[in-house]
């Protein structure tokens, strides 16, 4: 009542709302309130805003887990291309958005098209002082997609390289034990 329904803090609100509904396992209602955060966002910042955007991948991103890549892969390539003209070629969101992507692409069974998203994502991480756990995260997703396209020794290091990163946070520690019990077959 106070902000109204158009003000950039409802847009934040409903962000934190998702994300805990998100963490509780209810991602349709998670998908919901991302992309109401996405609407204000387009009234408030308009359609081009860095955080307009991010916004939007944060709707890719629930679509991709609610297992409906279709409809997000058009919102990704949107949030992708809109990223590239309006923010630094290595700018964290676009790190984020190239790993929905990717996400996609080792869903759909396309782990070629994921390896150069990827590494990407990782150079981006790697010149910013952000969460190593989300390094760890998209080497980790890398080193599927290697395993995939046959590539044993490139998938094992990066693996290994996935493991440490992701030990640094609790947040990787489901990441982190599949990484682990994944590397103990491959030894």
């Amino acid at each position: 009542k106070a902000f109204g329904e158009s003000h950039a803090i409802v847009a934040s609100h409903l962000s934190w709302i998702a994300d805990i509904l998100e963490d509780k396992g209810d991602l349709a209602g998670a998908l919901d309130d991302y992309r109401r955060s996405l609407e204000v966002r387009k009234k408030v910042l308009g359609p081009t805003h860095p955080e307009t955007l991010h916004a939007m991948t944060l709707v890719g991103a629930e679509l991709m887990m609610l297992h409906r890549c279709g409809e997000a892969r058009p919102i990704l390539d949107a949030a992708f291309a809109g990223l590239e003209k309006v923010t630094d070629p290595d700018n964290m969101y676009i790190g984020e958005v190239l790993d929905q992507l990717a996400r996609c692409d080792v869903a759909e069974r396309h782990p070629a098209a994921a390896v150069p998203r990827l590494e990407r994502a990782i150079a981006i991480e790697e010149k910013l002082t952000g969460e190593l756990v989300d390094r760890g995260s998209y080497r980790w997703l890398l080193a599927r997609a290697l395993w995939t396209l046959g590539r044993r020794d490139a998938a094992i290091a990066a693996a290994r390289k996935a493991e440490p990163e992701l030990a640094s946070d609790p947040d990787g520690a489901e990441e982190l034990r599949a990484v682990r019990a994944w590397l103990a077959k491959r030894r």
